[in-house]
């Protein structure tokens, strides 16, 4: 199920591989004596170590950015004056207030001239 497809760098001496998992691209890692580094490492490991190591890092970068995600969507809900309902979702008892309220409530303007 794990596949290494070896690949070379225009300079023939270094080697990469291009890990797969089924049909999935799992990550890339450099050709060592004692196996792969993948990117961000600094020791040699054997095949299921390195995708094991690819893996992680990729659960650890969608914490992150989930996190990110959480504080931007915080910053929106302070910026709005706490409008938002607290998950994120729009709920259809949210209200809009403003000139986006009288075009939701009459449609979009017709131009002038134009029949119905």
């Amino acid at each position: 199920m794990l596949r290494i497809v070896e690949c070379e760098y225009p300079n023939k001496d270094y080697k990469y591989g291009v890990f797969y998992l089924g049909d999935h691209e799992i990550g890339r890692a450099a050709k060592a004596d004692g196996g792969w580094i993948p990117h961000g490492k600094r020791k040699a490991l054997p095949d299921e170590m390195a995708a094991k190591a690819m893996i992680d890092s990729a659960i650890s970068k969608a914490r992150r950015d989930e996190a990110n995600a959480r504080k931007m969507l915080e910053a929106l809900r302070m910026y709005c004056g706490g409008k938002l309902p607290p998950d994120g979702k729009v709920t259809p008892n949210f209200a809009i207030e403003g000139p986006e309220q009288a075009q939701l409530a009459n449609g979009p303007a017709r131009m002038e001239g134009s029949t119905p």
